[in-house]
């Protein structure tokens, strides 16, 4: 069995390409409903950390993983920001610092 580390990896570089091979005007709730997406969302709960440490790093398109975590850890979309990507990002990792996820230092 893979290590869980190397499984999201994996997926997230999947996602990664997928994202790099759309259009680049596309919308973005078009990034959340790739197969590869759907994928990393499947990891669940385990998978936060590790998301949470790509969402920190924030690079191309990890805005986007913000909508991953809420999704997972099945909280409130309203209580985050839905126009500004990167206020959700920082709203959404502040929650989980609440919540007591190592997080490294933030871009």
């Amino acid at each position: 069995m893979r290590h869980p580390d190397q499984e999201l990896e994996d997926r997230y570089r999947k996602w990664s390409q997928a994202v790099d091979d759309m259009p680049r005007y596309s919308k973005s709730a078009a990034f959340t409903q790739l197969p590869e997406y759907r994928s990393l969302v499947a990891l669940g709960p385990p998978a936060v950390p590790l998301l949470a440490k790509k969402l920190a790093q924030n690079g191309p398109n990890d805005l986007f993983l913000s909508d991953a975590i809420i999704e997972i850890l099945k909280l409130d979309p309203g209580q985050f920001n839905q126009t500004d990507l990167q206020e959700k990002r920082a709203q959404v990792l502040d929650e989980l610092a609440r919540r007591g996820v190592d997080l490294p230092s933030r871009r």
